[in-house]
């Protein structure tokens, strides 16, 4: 049979449930939400080339794990297979959603929707890496993660230990897994939770040299926000 890899989104619906607070902080409601309808849309593109790219042998399957129990059925999610994350602390649902996708699949990635500008280079790498080592970490700028994936199981005392929303996530979740396996890396990026971090987003989408057609919308959008702010 064919070796297949999960690939889901782990996030809020933003039509159903408040973003992320710090963030609205900064720039309101209506242009957070936004944000994040142009980011779901980068990444469910990005998800959808990523299965048309699929060699001979493989099996790639693509979810959104949702925070909402139930999700309003005219939301067109399309290609992703949607499920709920389950009740708890994020800790519990991120560890939900990765044991959900590696129940179904011998591999696992699971993403934020907070770093829009993931494309197939790093679903590539990640997928390239899981050959030799048992999970791969993507580290955001600010000491947090932005992908997780492994093949092998994750225990829940380990998401529990996570001190999430710090500088100290990434080390801490480095130092956890190195205990049940190997550790590949990629490249760290950008993940949005404050106003300011769009400035770098900005920049890291304004230097990538391909860029998908929401991305391009995704980068047009900051352009004109960051443009309307005080020393823009």
């Amino acid at each position: 049979m064919p070796k297949s890899l999960g690939l889901a989104i782990f996030t809020k619906t933003a039509s159903h449930t408040p973003l992320k607070t710090r963030l609205t902080f900064d720039i309101g409601e209506s242009e957070s939400r936004i944000f994040f309808e142009l980011s779901l849309h980068c990444l469910r593109q990005e998800f959808g080339e990523f299965v048309r790219r699929a060699e001979a042998g493989e099996d790639r399957r693509v979810y959104l794990a949702h925070y909402e129990e139930k999700l309003d059925p005219l939301i067109d999610l399309a290609p992703l297979q949607t499920f709920w994350q389950g009740e708890g602390t994020f800790g519990d649902r991120l560890g939900s959603t990765y044991s959900y996708v590696l129940n179904l699949n011998d591999e696992a990635i699971v993403i934020s929707s907070d770093s829009p500008q993931i494309d197939q280079r790093h679903f590539e790498a990640t997928a390239e890496k899981l050959k030799n080592h048992d999970y791969v970490i993507g580290p955001a700028l600010d000491g947090g993660f932005y992908l997780l994936a492994g093949r092998k199981v994750v225990s829940k005392s380990v998401f529990d230990s996570i001190p999430y929303s710090t500088s100290n996530a990434f080390e801490s979740l480095d130092t956890q897994l190195k205990k049940y396996g190997t550790v590949a890396y990629l490249d760290p990026l950008t993940d949005v939770d404050v106003g300011s971090d769009l400035h770098v987003l900005y920049d890291e989408l304004r230097f990538t040299e391909t860029l998908s057609p929401f991305k391009q919308e995704l980068k047009s959008w900051l352009q004109t926000k960051l443009a309307d702010q005080p020393g823009g």
